[in-house]
């Protein structure tokens, strides 16, 4: 069944987005426990999430936020994110 779905809040959240090279950035913002591996040419990165590991590539967007079930971090595609959210002022 395919079923409608609206945004329960719209409330700024914090993003990073992968360049290949701020690898610190992500660390600082995701905590190092959550960056599992960066390949060897700086294309992608790994992350956890729950119990998924999820891949972010150059131009992607990480999201991260601690939630009462425990941290939550999504990876969404650069036309995806600038499609879908603004900068909050």
């Amino acid at each position: 069944m395919i079923k409608k779905f609206v945004s329960k809040s719209v409330k700024p959240f914090k993003a990073v987005q992968w360049d290949g090279a701020n690898k610190s950035d992500v660390i600082d913002f995701v905590g190092s426990k959550n960056v599992i591996l960066v390949d060897d040419e700086h294309k992608l990165i790994i992350l956890q999430s729950f119990k998924k590991k999820l891949v972010a590539e150059v131009g992607d967007f990480i999201i991260f936020k601690l939630t009462p079930f425990g941290r939550f971090v999504a990876v969404v595609s650069k036309d995806d994110f600038m499609f879908t959210f603004t900068e909050a002022n």
